[in-house]
C-alpha cells in the first residue's frame, strides 16, 4: 500500500493544481513510511517473530540480511540494558540470539528469493493482501487508476545471496552479538543476590542455548559456550564467598558478646527447677520447654542464644548451596532435545553442566569456608588471649560455650575439621586453673591442720586387723568435693573428657607438692609434751621394731616419733593412691609425674609387706566405687 500511494503522489505531483494537497499527501506518506520501518523493526527485534511474517517484512528492503542483523543485535542490547527484571530480560536476549542463528540459515536466501518472484509475478493491485484491504475497493475503484498504476510491477533491488555469503555473514554477526550479550549479561547478571535465582536463570539460558536447534547449537563456537558458564560460575562464586565471608560478622558478634556480658548478672545462669512459667505454658507444646531445658544444661545466656542463632541462619545459607550443588548433579539436560543432529556434542555439553560445574561450586565452597573459619578462629584467638591478658578468665565459660556449639555444627565441606581446637585447650588450662586454685589452696590448709592431729584420731577409723586406712583424710575428702563442686559452679556441661584430662593434669601437678610437704613435717611440739600414750595401743605391729634392734641411743619418744610418722605415710600413701584414681586421665598419658613419683617414694619408705600393699590398694578401689557418684564430673 505504502508503494501504491508513492505512486498515487507522484501522479498528482505532475499536475499543475493542487500543489497545497500534494504536500500534504508527500508528509502523510513520510509519516507513514517512518511507522511502517518501526514496525518492521520491532517485528525484527521481537524474540518469538515468525519466521513466514519475518519474510513479509523483510522483502521490503534492499538489504535485508544487514538490516536484520542490525536490529537484531540492538535487540539483544536494549534488553539487557533494561533493569526491570533481569532474568526474563536475559532469557528473551538469548532468544534473539539463538533464534536468529536459525532463522537466517533456515530462511535465507532460499526462501527470500522465492518470496520476492513470487511478487514480482503480477501487478502490484493484483495482489491477494492489498486487494482484500477494506479502506480500498479496487474491484470499483481500480479503473481510476492510471495505467501505469494499475499494471506496475515492483522491482526489488537485492543481491542474489549464496549459502557461503550468509553464513560468513552470519558468522562475522554471531561473533559480534554474542560479545554485545555477554558484557549485558554479566551486568544483568550482578544485580541478583540469590543462589536459586542465578541456578535458574542458568537452567533457562543454557537450556535455551542446548535445546535449540543441532544445526544452530553444534556451530556455535566453543568458546561462546564456555564464556557463558564461566559468567554463571564466576557470579555463583563470588555469591559463595559472599555468604562465607558472612561468618566474619559472626566473630563480630562473638567478640562483643563476650565482651559485654554480665557473668555474675541476672542473665549469668538460668536454674533448671526455676523456670516455672516454661513448664506452665505449654500453649506450643513442648517444643518450648524442651528448649528451655537444653539452654539451661548447655548454659545458654541471651547473648550466646544470639549468637547461636546467628550462626545456624548463616549455616543454613551454606547448607542452601549444597542443596544446589545436589539440584545441579541430579539436572538432565539432553531429555527435552528437540534435534539429535550432533548428539556426541550435546552430550558431552551436558555432561560438563552436570558432572563438572558441581564439582568447581563445591571446590569453591570448600575454600570459602576454609577461609572464612580460619578468619573467625583467628578472631577468637584474639579474644581468648584478651580474656587471659586482662584477668577476664571469669568470661571464659561464654567463649568456650559459643566455640562448642559452633564445632557442633560444622558444615561438611573445607578443611575445618581442627576448627577452635588450639583455642579450646588454652580454655581449658585456663578453666582448669580457675576451678582448682580455691580447691588447692583449701588442701594445703587442711593438710597443715591434719599434721596438728592426735594419732589416736587418725587410726581410729581404719579398720582390719592390722588396721588399715579405709577411707581419705577429711582434707582429701574435702578437696575433691571442693575441686568437684567448683566444676559444677563453672558449669557442668564445659567439662568434655578433654577439659577434664587438662584440670587433672594440672591439679596432678600441684597437689604432688602439697602431699610431699605434709609428710616432711615434724611431729608436733605440742603432742610430744603430752606423750602420747595411745600411740602404742593402736600402733601397726608390722611397724613395730623389737627394742633389741633400737640403739640404745633411742629412747621412747624418738620410737614414738617414727610410729607418728609412719603412721601418717600410710593415710598420706591411701589419700595419695585416692587421688591418683579419681585424676586418671581418660585418654592416658604418657611417662611419671610427681604424683607418681610420690606414691612409689612412699611405698619403699613404708615397706609394707606385699599382702598388706595390696589390701591397702584395694581398699582405696572399693573405696572410689562407693563414693564416685559424689565426684561424678571426675570419673574417667
Amino acid at each position: 500500500m505504502l508503494v501504491i500511494c508513492r505512486l498515487l503522489h507522484k501522479s498528482l505531483s505532475q499536475l499543475t493544481d493542487g500543489a497545497k494537497l500534494v504536500e500534504n499527501v508527500r508528509k502523510r506518506l513520510a509519516s507513514l513510511r517512518e511507522k511502517l520501518l518501526r514496525r518492521i523493526d520491532a517485528r525484527f527485534s521481537h524474540a518469538d517473530s515468525n519466521p513466514p511474517a519475518m519474510l513479509d517484512n523483510i522483502s521490503s528492503f534492499s538489504d535485508v540480511l544487514r538490516h536484520y542483523l542490525h536490529v537484531r543485535q540492538e535487540a539483544i542490547r536494549m534488553l539487557l540494558v533494561r533493569n526491570d527484571d533481569g532474568s526474563s530480560n536475559a532469557l528473551s536476549a538469548m532468544r534473539v540470539y539463538v533464534s536468529t542463528l536459525h532463522n537466517v540459515r533456515n530462511l535465507l536466501p532460499k526462501q527470500l528469493v522465492d518470496l520476492l518472484l513470487r511478487l514480482q509475478a503480477r501487478p502490484l493491485v493484483d495482489d491477494e493482501d492489498v486487494r482484500e484491504l477494506l479502506d480500498i475497493d479496487l474491484d470499483l475503484d481500480k479503473r481510476f487508476l492510471p495505467e501505469e498504476i494499475r499494471n506496475f510491477i515492483p522491482w526489488l533491488r537485492h543481491d542474489a545471496l549464496q549459502k557461503p555469503e550468509v553464513e560468513a555473514t552470519l558468522r562475522t554477526w554471531s561473533n559480534a552479538a554474542f560479545s554485545t550479550f555477554l558484557d549485558g549479561f554479566k551486568t544483568s547478571l550482578g544485580i541478583h543476590r540469590e543462589l536459586s535465582t542465578v541456578i535458574e536463570l542458568r537452567t533457562q539460558i543454557l537450556g535455551s542455548w542446548l535445546n535449540g536447534p543441532a544445526g544452530s547449537a553444534s556451530d556455535l563456537a566453543p568458546r561462546n559456550f564456555e564464556d557463558l558458564r564461566s559468567a554463571f560460575n564466576r557470579r555463583l562464586k563470588d555469591l559463595i564467598e559472599n555468604r562465607a565471608d558472612q561468618l566474619g560478622d559472626i566473630g563480630a558478634r562473638i567478640q562483643n558478646a563476650v565482651e559485654h556480658s554480665d557473668v555474675d548478672g541476672p542473665d549469668s545462669r538460668e536454674d533448671l527447677w526455676d523456670m516455672t512459667a516454661v513448664f506452665t505454658n505449654t500453649r506450643h507444646g513442648g517444643s518450648r520447654m524442651k528448649a528451655a531445658i537444653v539452654d539451661a544444661i548447655h548454659g545458654r545466656r541471651s547473648a550466646q542464644k544470639q549468637v547461636l542463632e546467628s550462626y545456624r541462619t548463616w549455616l543454613s545459607h551454606v547448607n542452601e548451596v549444597t542443596d544446589i550443588v545436589r539440584q545441579l548433579k541430579e539436572q538432565k539436560w539432553n531429555e527435552d532435545l528437540e534435534f539429535d543432529d550432533d548428539e556426541n556434542e550435546l552430550d558431552s555439553r551436558g555432561m560438563e553442566l552436570t558432572l563438572d560445574d558441581p564439582k568447581f561450586i563445591e571446590k569453591y565452597l570448600a575454600d570459602a569456608i576454609t577461609t572464612a573459619f580460619r578468619t573467625l578462629q583467628e578472631a577468637l584467638q584474639d579474644t581468648a588471649n584478651k580474656l587471659i591478658g586482662e584477668s577476664k578468665e571469669h568470661k571464659v565459660p561464654l567463649l568456650l560455650r559459643v566455640v562448642r556449639d559452633i564445632r557442633d555444627h560444622l558444615p561438611a565441606f573445607g578443611e575445618i575439621g581442627s576448627f577452635g581446637l588450639p583455642i579450646v585447650v588454652q580454655l581449658h588450662d585456663v578453666l582448669a586453673r580457675t576451678a582448682s586454685v580455691e580447691p588447692l589452696r583449701q588442701l594445703r590448709q587442711h593438710l597443715d591442720r591434719q599434721s596438728q592431729v592426735h594419732l589416736a584420731a587418725v587410726v581410729s577409723v581404719w579398720d582390719g586387723s592390722p588396721p588399715r586406712p579405709v577411707q581419705p583424710s577429711p582434707a582429701v575428702f574435702g578437696f575433691l568435693y571442693a575441686l568437684v563442686s567448683a566444676m559444677v559452679e563453672k558449669g557442668a556441661d564445659l567439662w568434655t573428657k578433654s577439659a577434664v584430662d587438662r584440670l587433672k593434669l594440672h591439679v596432678r601437678a600441684q597437689v604432688a607438692p602439697s602431699l610431699t610437704a605434709s609428710i616432711s613435717r615434724e611431729r608436733p611440739q605440742q603432742l610430744k609434751a603430752e606423750g602420747i600414750e595411745e600411740v602404742e595401743d593402736h600402733a601397726d605391729p608390722a611397724l613395730q621394731k623389737d627394742d633389741t634392734e633400737v640403739p640404745v641411743a633411742e629412747d621412747r619418744q624418738d620410737r614414738q616419733d617414727r610410729e607418728w610418722k609412719e603412721t601418717r605415710q600410710i593415710q598420706i600413701l591411701f589419700d595419695t593412691s585416692l587421688i591418683q584414681r579419681a585424676l586418671l586421665l581418660a585418654n592416658g598419658r604418657d611417662g611419671e609425674d610427681d604424683l607418681d613419683a610420690l606414691a612409689k617414694k612412699l611405698e619403699q619408705e613404708i615397706d609394707l609387706p606385699t599382702g598388706a600393699s595390696d589390701r591397702l590398694y584395694k581398699s582405696v578401689e572399693e573405696y572410689w566405687k562407693r563414693s564416685m557418684a559424689l565426684f561424678s564430673l571426675l570419673v574417667a
